[in-house]
């Protein structure tokens, strides 16, 4: 149902060049319990499926692979997470050569990478620093285009405090 909206909503922004409209979201499966290989599938066969539908609509598959936009969770697991991001890009490059795209109309995919929610305490939430500077660093070297990092006290008390140290 969510997949038949987006394709939905991605008809009326036809028209406006550059904006991505169909979004895979891999984060929900993430913090719902997903690893890292179980996410980057999740968030390939949900991209096929976008693109499979499209292509039924008329569209080529390099014109939906430019709408497509990834939401991808990162957590502390460092290394996994930088190969979970690079490994992405050329999953989506087989995806795209699967569906017949040439090399040269092969774009990367644009990614966010989003902190876990699954990895943070409660009990000693200062901690919780160190995981999210893990967690952004590992996005920024993994190669993702933005990096959102939550506050370190979301789970408790998301104070004004929290919320500036995640954006400095």
């Amino acid at each position: 149902e969510s997949i038949k909206n987006s394709i939905a909503a991605d008809k009326l922004f036809a028209d406006l060049n550059g904006v991505r409209t169909l979004g895979v979201q891999a984060n929900l499966f993430h913090n719902a319990g997903a690893d890292a290989i179980q996410g980057l599938v999740t968030a390939i066969l949900w991209a096929s499926e976008y693109i499979h539908l499209q292509t039924g609509n008329g569209l080529s598959a390099s014109t939906v692979a430019k709408r497509i936009h990834f939401v991808m969770a990162v957590d502390g697991n460092y290394f996994m997470e930088v190969a979970k991001l690079r490994a992405l890009r050329g999953l989506c490059n087989m995806l795209l050569a699967a569906y017949g795209v040439k090399e040269e109309e092969r774009i990367a995919p644009s990614v966010t990478a989003i902190s876990s929610n699954r990895n943070k305490t409660v009990f000693d939430r200062h901690n919780n620093l160190l995981r999210l500077t893990t967690e952004g660093m590992a996005a920024a070297i993994g190669g993702a285009n933005n990096v959102v990092l939550t506050s370190y006290d979301e789970i408790i008390d998301n104070s004004d405090f929290g919320k500036r140290l995640s954006v400095n």
